[in-house]
């Protein structure tokens, strides 16, 4: 079963709360940002990190077979298949 932030109760707030590499993937965006302000105290931060649609590496991406992706994101962070 996936989580997503929206299903996301804890029992305190926190001082920062961060997304890495999946904003552009959210299915409903008002409701992910919306449950990121829940999850942070007053004055917290939320940090949204992710590529530029333009950029180098995200045009790269776009004209490289997937099974090269693989290989790289297992050299760079030793992550699995599925990761990616």
């Amino acid at each position: 079963m996936k989580a997503t932030v929206e299903e996301f109760h804890p029992s305190a707030r926190f001082d920062l709360a961060t997304m890495r590499m999946v904003a552009e993937h959210l299915v409903n965006p008002r409701a992910a940002v919306e449950s990121l302000a829940r999850l942070v105290k007053p004055g917290g931060l939320v940090i949204v990190y992710t590529v530029n649609k333009w950029s180098l590496i995200t045009t790269l991406s776009w004209i490289t077979p997937l099974r090269f992706h693989h290989i790289v994101k297992r050299w760079l962070w030793r992550t699995e298949e599925q990761d990616t």
